[in-house]
């Protein structure tokens, strides 16, 4: 899932930095699942939703350092999720996601 969370930064209760300096351009479920224990959170997802990573970008997109994602979060993420997400198959073609990372 893509969000573009550029707006939100000055109303974030963590502040207007964190996100920037911690969570962007990289996979970064397990902060949110870190930080965002409760499912309200989830329902502001919709508001920054932008698309999805195709399936043969995903290896390019950086990773954070640690585990991953619980597959309990994950799953509860994809239930909140489901009515406004793409699917992959219908997701357009757009730009390489490594022309968004900076990788040109």
């Amino acid at each position: 899932m893509v969000l573009d969370v550029k707006r939100w930064l000055p109303e974030h209760p963590g502040g207007d930095r964190i996100i920037p300096a911690q969570s962007m351009n990289v996979e970064c479920a397990r902060h949110f699942e870190l930080y965002h224990s409760s499912k309200e959170s989830f329902l502001y997802l919709k508001h920054f939703y932008v698309g999805e990573v195709r399936a043969e970008d995903r290896s390019s997109v950086p990773t954070l350092p640690g585990p991953p994602a619980s597959d309990d979060f994950l799953q509860q993420l994809r239930e909140f999720t489901d009515d406004f997400r793409m699917s992959n198959e219908v997701a357009p073609e757009s730009e390489n996601v490594r022309v968004h990372l900076g990788a040109r």
